[in-house]
């Protein structure tokens, strides 16, 4: 059995549809849960703390046989495309300075790699974007993939990461979001289904 993780409920949501999920959800944490044949969905929350704990709750309960977090990032590097997936390589804590290294889940190799940092506020003006490619040398910014990472990892439970690059990171950030995160979210959800070959 496998999980899905996601911060909102809008990342989620276009996986529901595209799996005809409509099991009530399950209370859990900050977010909730819906369980199909073989596959768990997790809504975890938004940011590190609300996020990881969550995950923790489900962890109790449940063994996956691993975990794979899906959503929306920020750009920080101009190289880096909007619109277009990453398989997350290094995920780095912009709380304390600890990097976790993912796995290579063999689906995915064939995805751009990228490394992210985890904040807790978003990103949404180009000096403190460039204040943490300076210090991280990061190419993604989110708001939770360490968190869940790092409480993977205290459950001894394999952990990957994909992210859609949403916006640049900068004054326009929250707009390009708003006008955007339907199409990448389901963008996201066609995409990671066909590469771990689940239909409904």
């Amino acid at each position: 059995m496998f999980c899905i993780v996601t911060a909102l409920k809008e990342e989620l949501q276009p996986f529901l549809k595209r799996l005809k999920i409509a099991v009530p959800r399950k209370p859990l944490g900050e977010g909730g849960l819906y369980m199909a044949d073989g596959l768990h969905l997790l809504q975890a929350g938004l940011g590190p703390r609300l996020s990881a704990r969550t995950l923790a709750l489900y962890l109790e309960k449940y063994r996956p046989d691993g975990l794979l977090n899906v959503g929306l990032a920020g750009a920080l590097q101009p190289d880096t495309q909007t619109d277009q997936i990453y398989r997350v390589s290094e995920i780095v804590s912009g709380l304390a300075p600890t990097t976790i290294s993912l796995p290579v889940r063999e689906e995915f190799v064939s995805l751009p790699s990228a490394r992210l940092i985890t904040v807790e506020e978003a990103v949404t003006d180009r000096k403190r974007r460039d204040e943490l490619v300076k210090r991280y040398d990061a190419q993604l910014v989110d708001m939770e993939a360490y968190a869940l990472a790092e409480t993977a990892r205290w459950h001894n439970t394999e952990f990957f990461s994909l992210k859609i690059v949403s916006d640049l990171a900068d004054e326009d950030a929250v707009e390009t979001v708003l006008n955007k995160y339907k199409i990448l979210c389901d963008k996201m959800a066609e995409h990671t289904l066909q590469i771990l070959e689940i239909r409904k």
